[in-house]
This record gives structure tokens, C-alpha cells and sequence, in this order.
């Protein structure tokens, strides 16, 4: 889990308990707007709640009446956690206990919850496989679904990569074979109370069960709109294309702009930066350390720092930074001249792609998922075949000799963060004419 950033925290302790006004120019919005979410928790615990708090937050300043809903598992640590007193808009803690925790008493309990609100939309936010399973019973003049990553596809996780690659299976389209890898992928978990948010899932929704493929396309049925990250995740979900819209995540722009404020790069040497969750193996670490090894036994100098919590893990090509601060991991984008994003799977948006764009970096990033969306081909970095280490090695030597090069990329790459990213953009581009659609 991501530690909470430090501007998210003092973004909470002042808009706590404050009427928000509309921003300057933004369209305003009237209506009541019920935002259900199963893991979101309070301070953060990953990117999904900040997009959570995000948007509701800007829909707030619009004059927008919006509430969130968080079932609260007992007995499942990691939902629910919410510091409630923290937020600018209301929140309803669920709590569901263990008696409870079946589909239709659980179903029964949240509409209990929705209905003493009367709202106009309900979004249904992060969640696993019970989204799927609680958006036919739930009734509501307009539903709506965010999908934060490929959890729409898969039994087993969110990913939705097997085998050293990106699965081709869909779950909507192969649901008996989709069903059976889940089940030899969960077996161990199950069978040992090793439950994480997705068994707990798994479990409460009999995701095991021939019958789950049906409701699956039953959700996809029952909604009035589809939020997705890329296209690519749109054109999978092609028998529901005239209610899939596409909406990019955001950042919190000024203080990544503050942090880049100061262009000139502190100190000689050339500094590559791969930030995130680099300990995960689908993150592409090991990508990244076969091409600096390539380049390194060209001649190349440069420093390879990377965002992996643990200080004392390390290789000779790479320096760990061990826990960050928001505050300084944007330091860190300040001061490299290169950003590199080598994911193996196919990442819904790219936050860690944004965040050094807004820093005024030039990104070498995986052609795959959002990514590819994100990063402009030869403007603001470069893209490169996923695990192809040699071709990272290339387009790294590209910026590595050429400074008018990075200069120029990464001014566009800011540029391009700005008017494409930053949350109010997001909010006033994206949200405000799909939500005024449905309401009254």
C-alpha cells in the first residue's frame, strides 16, 4: 500500500467541515450523487481512494450534493477505514457483520442506506467481484460503474495477466474458463483463511459457481454508464460500447508544479527515476536494470534511483530510496532528467507517468494499457514493446545524449500534465457532461 501523501493530508485538514465554493469558471452542478464504495478507506491506502476523494471533492465545489457509502466487513481489515471527520463531503459507514455478509441481506442493507438518501445517480467505485454481483440487485434511478483497473475481466484478480502476459481471455466472453482458472489460482488461499480483499470477495459471491459468468453480463446490462480508464479497456467491453466512457485519472497539480519550479537539475551526474511500487514484478524493475546493464557496458554514467521501500535492497545498478514522502518523491522527479514506467501488464491509467510529466520529466514508458494513451510518441517520451529491454535501452540512450532533447520533451510532457491531468480539468472536461446527462 502507498503511504498517505503528505498534500493529500493537508488538503484534508483544510477542506475538512468547509463549504466548498465553485471554482472560478466551472460549470456548476445541482443534484444529489451517491458514491458506493467497497475497499475505500481514509486516510488512503491507494491510488483508487485519492480518485475517489478527488472527484467527489471537485463535484462538491460545483455545488453538487454528494455522499459516500463504504460497507464496513467485519473481520476484514483494510475496508471501511475511514477517518470520517477528515473529509469535506458526508460519508456513511456500512457496517456489515458477519451474519450479514451474504449477497442478498447485504443487498437489502446498502439499498436501506441508499434509499434514506434519495439520490439522483448512485456510482458504483472500487470495488472487486462485488460490484458485479450487487449492481442487478441494487436499484437506483441512474447507476454508473468506475473501473479502476482490469478487475471487469478477470475471477482470479485485478490484473489480468497470466502466463508472462497479458490474459486474452475476458470474462464476460470465456466465463467457464475464466471460472476454472480463478478457482486453481484461489484454491490455496481459500483452503488456508488466507483471505485478502479479492477471496473475501471471491467467497461472499460464490465467484466459483457456473452462475457468476451470467451476472457478470447482468451488471454490464443493468448499467446506465461504463467509466473506464484507456480505450483499450473500452474496445474489450465493445458489446456495451454505447455507455463506456472514458475518463483519465488526475493529480493534484500544484504541488508537482512547485516541486519543478527550479528547471536546473542539482548536481552532475544523470539521474534515471523509476517511482511506484517498484517491488511489484509486473512493474518492470528488472526491464529497466537489463537496459541500464546494456548501456552501461556502452560507456554510459548515470544513477538509477528507485522508489523501492526496502533501503538495503539494491543492486549495482540501482539505488534504493527506501519509504518517500509524497513531498519527496516529487523531489525526485525535480531532480531527474529521465522517467522510465517498464509495466508488464497493462496498466488501466499511469499516475506515476503524470506525476513526472507534471514535473517537466520526459517518460520512456511500456506501449500498454493507459500508458500508451498517456505518453505521446516522440513529444513527451518515448514508448517501448513491454519487457523489450533492449528497446528501453535504446530509447534511453536517445535522452541520455541529447539534452535539447529532454528539455524539449519534458517541457511538452509538463504542458500536456496540465491541460490534460490536473483534476479540475478532469472533472470540468470528463465528469460534468456525463453526470448533467442523467440529472434532473
Amino acid at each position: 500500500q502507498s503511504p498517505v501523501p503528505l498534500h493529500i493530508i493537508k488538503v484534508m485538514k483544510k477542506d475538512a467541515g468547509k463549504i466548498m465554493t465553485t471554482p472560478n469558471g466551472a460549470t456548476p452542478l445541482n443534484g444529489r450523487i451517491a458514491f458506493l464504495d467497497f475497499l475505500f478507506c481514509w486516510p488512503p491506502k491507494g491510488g483508487a481512494d485519492v480518485d475517489v476523494y478527488s472527484v467527489m471533492t471537485g463535484l462538491h465545489r460545483r455545488g453538487c450534493q454528494v455522499k459516500l457509502f463504504v460497507p464496513a466487513f467485519a473481520g476484514c481489515p483494510g475496508r471501511g477505514e475511514v477517518e470520517a471527520d477528515a473529509l469535506s463531503f458526508p460519508v456513511e459507514i456500512v457496517p456489515v457483520p458477519r451474519k450479514r455478509q451474504q449477497l442478498p441481506a447485504l443487498a437489502e442493507q446498502l439499498q436501506k442506506a441508499l434509499d434514506g438518501w434519495r439520490p439522483d445517480i448512485v456510482i458504483v467505485c472500487h470495488g472487486y467481484l462485488l460490484k458485479t454481483a450487487l449492481i442487478p440487485m441494487l436499484k437506483a434511478k441512474t447507476l454508473i460503474s468506475r473501473i479502476y483497473a482490469n478487475e471487469i475481466f478477470c475471477l482470479k484478480d485485478a490484473f489480468h495477466y497470466k502466463d508472462g502476459a497479458p490474459c486474452p481471455l475476458y470474462l464476460h466472453k470465456e466465463p467457464e474458463l475464466c471460472r476454472k482458472c480463478a478457482a486453481e489460482h484461489l484454491e490455496t488461499q481459500v483452503k488456508k483463511g488466507l483471505w485478502d480483499p479479492w477471496t473475501h470477495e471471491y467467497i461472499i459471491t460464490r465467484g466459483w459457481d457456473s452462475s457468476f459468468g451470467t451476472a457478470h453480463r447482468n451488471a454490464l446490462d443493468r448499467l446506465d454508464s461504463i467509466i473506464v480508464y484507456n480505450e483499450g479497456i473500452k474496445g474489450a467491453l465493445s458489446p456495451w460500447d454505447n455507455k463506456v466512457t472514458v475518463i483519465p485519472g488526475g493529480i493534484t497539480a500544484e504541488p508537482v508544479v512547485s516541486a519543478s519550479a527550479h528547471s536546473e537539475k542539482q548536481g552532475q551526474g544523470m539521474r534515471v527515476l523509476m517511482a511506484g511500487r517498484v517491488e511489484d514484478p509486473l512493474k518492470g524493475l528488472a526491464v529497466l536494470e537489463e537496459a541500464c546493464c546494456a548501456l552501461r557496458r556502452k560507456g554510459y554514467a548515470f544513477e538509477v534511483q528507485v522508489t523501492h521501500y526496502d533501503p538495503f535492497f539494491g543492486r549495482p545498478e540501482l539505488k534504493a530510496t527506501g519509504w518517500l514522502s509524497h513531498e519527496e518523491t516529487l523531489a525526485l522527479y525535480r531532480n531527474a532528467h529521465i522517467a522510465v514506467v517498464p509495466s508488464l501488464w497493462e496498466e488501466a491509467f499511469g499516475l506515476v507517468a503524470v506525476e513526472a510529466m507534471a514535473a517537466g520529466v520526459p517518460v520512456c514508458a511500456s506501449r500498454t494499457g493507459g500508458l500508451q494513451e498517456i505518453i505521446e510518441e516522440g513529444k513527451t517520451g518515448f514508448l517501448f514493446k513491454p519487457g523489450d529491454s533492449a528497446a528501453l535501452a535504446d530509447v534511453l540512450e536517445k535522452l541520455l545524449q541529447d539534452p535539447v532533447l529532454r528539455k524539449r520533451m519534458g517541457d511538452a510532457a509538463q504542458q500536456r500534465a496540465l491541460e490534460e491531468y490536473a483534476w479540475d480539468k478532469v472533472i470540468e472536461k470528463h465528469y460534468i457532461p456525463l453526470l448533467k446527462g442523467f440529472l434532473p
